[in-house]
């Protein structure tokens, strides 16, 4: 665990790629779910992701398509599941 979070230090990412922002390319639920009651409550994405420069430039290798699946459990909604190749810092992990 230590490890893991070590490799996770978005300060530094950013600091070594120059990353200042982050642009949406497109964003397509492909599939949802609902509790029954007709009330949605899970949420498969499709998406893709460019990291940009200071300059609004992107950063080149730093487009990412990914895959989330949001969920409502007990009335919060958040990712449950992400799956991408948004490379870390030691490329030892991804986000």
């Amino acid at each position: 665990p230590e490890a893991y979070a070590k490799d996770q230090n978005l300060q530094q990412l950013s600091k070594a790629i120059g990353w200042e922002n982050t642009r949406w390319n497109y964003r397509y639920v492909v599939q949802s779910g609902s509790d029954g009651k007709g009330s949605a409550n899970k949420y498969h994405v499709a998406l893709s992701f460019t990291r940009l420069d200071k300059a609004g430039k992107p950063i080149p290798g730093h487009t990412f398509d990914s895959f989330y699946i949001i969920t409502n459990v007990d009335g919060h909604w958040g990712a449950q599941f992400r799956s991408s190749m948004a490379g870390s810092l030691h490329g030892k992990s991804a986000y």
